[in-house]
């Protein structure tokens, strides 16, 4: 069976690897405990949102490097979502997190 936390963790950790950061390193640079960065990479943890878009920008990795290609041609609403929180400041992201996971639980019912 799939496991996204696992998947997601060794994308990241193997990034880490190839910019050469020790988790101490990518830690201080997107501003998350260094024990976090290893339960993300091991898989034990997703890391949030705006923590996930930090990730990428420093590992230099894009929404396609997870296995995710989104055509906005053919849903503008896509698009439309996606560029909010792509440009979004960093309270922004928390609140749309936030929204998010709130969003989840309820429709998971």
């Amino acid at each position: 069976m799939f496991n996204d936390k696992k998947f997601i963790g060794a994308k990241i950790k193997q990034a880490r690897l190839t910019a050469k950061y020790s988790q101490c390193e990518l830690a201080e640079k997107v501003g998350l405990s260094e024990k976090h960065i290893s339960n993300i990479e091991r898989g034990l943890n997703f890391p949030a949102l705006d923590s996930f878009f930090k990730l990428c920008q420093v590992l230099n990795l894009s929404l396609e490097d997870f296995g995710l290609k989104i055509d906005f041609k053919s849903n503008k609403h896509k698009e439309s979502l996606l560029n909010k929180v792509y440009y979004a400041d960093e309270n922004k992201l928390k609140a749309y997190d936030e929204i998010l996971n709130s969003l989840d639980k309820i429709l998971s019912f």
